[in-house]
């Protein structure tokens, strides 16, 4: 994996499915460089819900 230098606010979004009976598994990671556009993409993807035995979430956090 490539190392990359970035000076400023970083913001790390995981998507995860959840599935009743098979738990959880990542569905990959996206990063932004402003909290604003890491909220708009994660209230975006989990505008559906899903239905109770299968859906789909996005979560971020800071990383830098």
């Amino acid at each position: 994996m490539a190392e990359v230098k970035f000076n400023g606010p970083l913001y790390k979004v995981t998507m995860t499915e959840y599935e009743r009976g098979w738990g959880q598994r990542p569905m990959g990671e996206k990063f932004f460089t402003t909290e604003a556009e890491a909220r708009a993409f994660c209230e975006d993807y989990n505008r559906d819900p899903g239905d109770p035995d299968c859906y789909f979430r996005a979560d971020y956090r800071k990383v830098n």
